[in-house]
């Protein structure tokens, strides 16, 4: 098993809409890649006092079986879901491909 994490991270004068992310984005994305994502959570940044701020406004982890394939129906729908980013953001996402070790 692999997992694609696509992480926002914080910055100054950097804008998320939360709502529209998992209300609007979230759904869109689920459907067009549905065929290769067996699942995924969203992590969201914490603040806490004394700690240094949260280095990511959110994170989505999606779990897949073959990077291949969901390279594949990623291409398919690439132009479609990163048009839909400047929506809810003006941060440029972090995309990286995981393994267990």
């Amino acid at each position: 098993m692999f997992r694609v994490s696509v992480m926002y991270p914080n910055g100054e004068g950097s804008t998320f809409d939360r709502d529209y992310y998992l209300n609007t984005h979230m759904p869109m994305a689920r459907e067009a890649l549905k065929s290769v994502v067996l699942r995924d959570e969203i992590w969201s940044g914490l603040s806490v006092p004394g700690l240094p701020p949260s280095t990511y406004e959110i994170l989505l982890h999606m779990y897949v079986d073959n990077l291949e394939s969901f390279g594949a129906a990623f291409q398919e729908h690439a132009a479609e879901l990163m048009a839909d980013i400047p929506n809810f953001t003006n941060i440029q996402p972090i995309i990286e491909l995981e393994e267990t070790v």
